[in-house]
């Protein structure tokens, strides 16, 4: 019945409803989600960002599972496509597969070692990864302080992203760095949805 309802919320057909909600669940198993919840969530970003939930449904489906291993909370993934969408207008399947990459890049040594030089602690107090949003950020901060266009900060968003990725991840960067940023005004849709798809 949720899918259902996400179906005429969001004019995506059911086949498409279920799969999205279930490559969710699958890829955030442990982090106490209902379909509801997520059906909910999908809704209401849907509602107030320029992106659509057939977007945002082929963005979790590539990248849930390596945004869990990542540390990355549904809310942050969601913020995370929506954010890249809004700003460079690509699908949510780029944009996801973009992220699975990214992710799995980030526990990468060589990877970890070139954020450490930049003076940014990769490792929390267990020794392990750190989440993949803090980095981020902090990645965003020292990008800044470098200049996007600088020869040093193109080496670490390339050691990062990748040579295919890089301009999804400088739009991430771009918008962490910004005074109105998407990714944070998304998190707060994200997280206060509950009901929004019986409004």
């Amino acid at each position: 019945s949720t899918s259902l309802k996400l179906v005429r919320v969001a004019g995506i057909d059911s086949e498409k409803a279920v799969a999205g909600l279930t490559a969710a669940i699958k890829g955030f198993e442990g982090a106490g989600l209902t379909v509801a919840q997520i059906a909910d969530k999908l809704a209401e970003v849907d509602t107030k960002f320029a992106v659509s939930t057939e977007d945002l449904i082929n963005g979790l489906e590539r990248a849930s599972a390596s945004a869990r291993v990542a540390g990355v909370s549904f809310d942050e993934l969601l913020g995370v496509i929506t954010t890249v969408q809004e700003r460079t207008q690509r699908g949510g399947a780029v944009i996801g597969n973009a992220f699975k990459t990214i992710f799995a890049r980030l526990g990468r040594t060589d990877t970890l070692i070139a954020l450490e030089e930049l003076g940014i602690r990769v490792l929390d107090s267990e020794g392990n990864v750190r989440n993949a949003i803090p980095l981020f950020k902090e990645l965003a901060a020292e990008l800044d302080r470098l200049g996007l266009k600088s020869v040093e900060a193109g080496e670490i968003i390339q050691k990062v992203a990748g040579v295919r990725q890089r301009d999804i991840l400088i739009s991430l960067v771009e918008d962490l760095n910004s005074e109105q940023s998407q990714f944070a005004k998304s998190l707060v849709v994200s997280a206060n949805s509950a009901g929004a798809l019986d409004a």
